[in-house]
């Protein structure tokens, strides 16, 4: 299975969200999660638009700031699902 959810990112031409993977493969988005963070620890995918922490400097802002420093990480800033694609050289392989 994990290889399957390798496959089909290797096959794809765009980052895929969680939903649109799920919804591909048949398979439960939580069970889907595990496998992919599986294959980011392993340096295999890429989480494209992953949100680090909050700075603490940045919590005085409190979201007014349009030009904020850190509105990456803003938990007042709207965030685009998750995608994934995969890692540099890894096209074309599909075991680890």
């Amino acid at each position: 299975m994990l290889a399957l959810v390798l496959q089909e990112l290797q096959k794809s031409k765009e980052p895929l969200s969680v939903a649109a993977l799920s919804k591909k493969l048949n398979i439960d988005q939580s069970a889907l999660e595990g496998m992919l963070d599986h294959w980011v620890r392993k340096k295999r995918l890429i989480e494209n638009n992953a949100q680090g922490e909050m700075p603490a400097n940045c919590a005085a802002c409190s979201g007014h700031a349009r030009s904020c420093h850190c509105s990456a990480q803003c938990p007042f800033i709207a965030r685009m699902p998750k995608t994934y694609s995969i890692a540099a050289g890894e096209r074309g392989t599909d075991n680890d």
